[in-house]
């Protein structure tokens, strides 16, 4: 069966069949640039204690990286796994720039203070590894990542006070 844009009972043309089309290719424009590339590019699952009282959750933290050639509004996007988190409104990570997502600030290592950063995420990072996923605001996966304790993955990382870094930004991190 073949979808006409004329109507038989009306003698109308109807557009809505073919504008259908290029509304969700303008939508999906509108929502991420089709020549960016974010990735996630560090990750401290399982830090070491801010002191002897403290428990390991406060040094937790995600790198995210634009490896695009335009800048990519953030705005509406948020984490579901482990970890929750809803980006603020003009929310943006510059191209090929760097952003973080922790939850203090006072944990985090000197050598991120040069990039944006957002706090205040809730939950806890697994520290024997899971899916993160960010969605954009039509719920759509934009990035994900799954990351391990065991098998081919470092060790370093799991609460030695190393990150897991994913040294090319433009290869498959899984």
């Amino acid at each position: 069966m073949r979808v006409s844009p004329f109507h038989q009972d009306t003698n109308r043309f109807h557009v809505l069949p073919i504008l259908g089309p290029i509304f969700a290719i303008a939508l999906l424009a509108a929502v991420l640039p089709l020549n960016a590339q974010l990735v996630i590019s560090e990750i401290m699952y399982h830090p070491l204690p801010l002191s002897p009282e403290d428990n390991d959750e406060a040094g937790e933290y995600i790198e995210f990286y634009n490896s695009g050639s335009d800048s990519i509004n953030l705005s509406g996007h948020h984490i579901d796994r482990g970890i929750t988190y809803q980006f603020p409104d003009n929310a943006v990570i510059l191209a090929k720039s760097y952003i973080v997502l922790a939850k203090s600030r006072e944990a985090l290592p000197n050598s991120l203070a040069e990039n944006r950063v957002f706090i205040g995420f809730t939950g806890t990072l697994s520290n024997a590894g899971e899916t993160i996923r960010l969605l954009n605001s039509l719920d759509q996966t934009v990035v994900r990542v799954r990351y391990g304790t065991t098998g081919d993955w470092p060790a370093a990382p799991d609460g030695t006070g190393h990150s897991l870094v994913f040294p090319d930004p433009d290869g498959n991190p899984d």
